[in-house]
């Protein structure tokens, strides 16, 4: 074989060789972009955030009422007039013992509730009571000054007893379970007594006098 044809031939292998290379890498470039593994998505993220509305605590929509305060009560009215005499100012120790020396006068007597003296104390007024040192007989006297409405009223239920003369400007007597209740009216004041001791209205008349004649 000639030199130029020797020439010929190996150009021929060289450019088949270059052309298999060519068409060979074209293959891998495609084998190798198929073999790409597919990325995954991407995993979406769960929100944990709370919205800002539920996480603070709910505010009253309604604005509280001011607090008014409460009206101070009015206090009660005061009945009757206060009596300026005390116990023994109102029948004093001689009186007490020019009627019977055996009594003499109770300390921190308290009336019954209901009774003439207790409702007397009610008025501003005064209770007393003395007691027989030997047998405990009580001697309750009382005295007060209600209103003229008040006096009107007990004059009017103490009427249901027996009038009795010569007393203040009016006087009535009664018995009540054994014991005698005398009721004397005089001028704004009304005086009470009551006791065992009184069988009569004229038992008392001593002592109501004496009683008359201090309230004043």
């Amino acid at each position: 074989m000639d030199t130029s044809a020797r020439s010929s031939v190996v150009r021929i292998v060289v450019v088949a060789a270059l052309c298999g290379l060519t068409v060979f890498g074209l293959s891998a470039c495609k084998d190798t972009a198929s073999m790409k593994p597919t990325s995954s998505s991407t995993p979406t993220s769960t929100s944990t955030s709370t919205s800002s509305s539920s996480a603070r605590p709910t505010e009253s929509m309604s604005t509280p009422a001011p607090t008014v305060p409460s009206a101070t009560p009015a206090a009660p009215a005061v009945k009757g007039t206060a009596i300026g005499v005390d116990c023994n100012g109102l029948l004093s120790p001689q009186v007490i013992y020019d009627f019977n020396p055996n009594f003499s006068l109770q300390a921190g007597f308290t009336p019954k509730s209901g009774t003439d003296a207790s409702k007397a104390l009610g008025y501003q007024g005064l209770a007393c009571s003395w007691i027989n040192q030997t047998s405990s007989d009580l001697i309750i006297v009382s005295v007060a000054h209600p209103s003229a409405s008040d006096l009107a009223s007990l004059k009017a239920t103490a009427s249901s007893g027996t009038a009795a003369s010569g007393l203040g400007n009016a006087a009535y007597f009664k018995t009540s379970a054994g014991v005698g209740e005398l009721q004397v009216f005089n001028g704004p004041f009304w005086i009470t007594m009551s006791s065992v001791v009184f069988g009569t209205a004229d038992d008392a008349r001593d002592l109501a006098s004496a009683a008359v004649s201090t309230a004043k």
